[in-house]
């Protein structure tokens, strides 16, 4: 006489299985979208960082006559020496100074979205503030597919990091794209020289202006009358 069947509360080993399988292929198909999305808004919060650099940098120039040198990297002001040049020495036959971004000077970030700094390269020329009419030279740095010319170029290596050999070999022309290499993601951006050259123009004006208004006189408060209802 056979026992009539029982039933078994629970999964059995081949049923869980299953079931993280069919996790596993959910959790795939979120995670991936989910990784994508983040990274895009990396991208964009670099994007956003390099415009508001090249509003940092525009603001020194008018109210210093001069763009910044590069950081030491340690406390991220500018690095001077007492005669006033650049503690960082020029590359590529004096064309170009890179180092570190100023974020301190500046009042920028310090790290862009992937935790690395922002590289800053500056033609020399434009480190010294110009006396009388600034130089009307458009800048020796160079942006391959970007500008021919430019006083200074910032930008960020990505998440892969200074990988792209145009873009770190500390000479003076860098790359926007760079079609022979493979998955580049380097965000570069630029100061337009001719917007530096108004800056300059503007700001020494402004500075002469103030040399050359005189204070405005101090007048002494004349004494009140006497009222007309006062008795004699």
């Amino acid at each position: 006489m056979f026992s009539p069947m029982k039933t078994t509360n629970g999964f059995t080993l081949i049923e869980m299985a299953m079931v993280l399988v069919v996790l596993g292929l959910l959790l795939g198909g979120l995670l991936g979208p989910l990784t994508t999305q983040l990274e895009q808004t990396r991208r964009h919060k670099a994007d956003a960082d390099l415009e508001e650099i090249r509003l940092a940098l525009s603001g020194h120039a008018l109210l210093h006559g001069r763009l910044p040198c590069p950081a030491d990297g340690r406390d991220g002001r500018e690095a001077r020496l007492p005669d006033g040049s650049c503690a960082t020495p020029p590359t590529s036959h004096d064309r170009t100074i890179i180092g570190v971004l100023p974020w301190e000077t500046l009042g920028v970030g310090r790290f862009d979205p992937w935790g690395n700094r922002y590289t800053y390269a500056v033609d020399p020329v434009f480190t010294q503030a110009a006396s009388g009419t600034p130089d009307n030279r458009l800048g020796r740095l160079q942006v391959r597919f970007g500008v021919d010319a430019t006083p200074a170029v910032f930008l960020s290596h990505g998440p892969n990091g200074p990988q792209e050999q145009e873009n770190a070999n500390h000479d003076a022309i860098f790359s926007l794209d760079d079609p022979a290499t493979a998955g580049f993601d380097d965000h570069v951006l630029w100061l337009s020289p001719y917007l530096l050259h108004h800056l300059l123009r503007s700001g020494a004006r402004l500075h002469k202006e103030e040399q050359t208004t005189p204070p405005p006189e101090r007048t002494r408060p004349e004494p009140a009358s006497p009222s007309s209802n006062s008795r004699s």
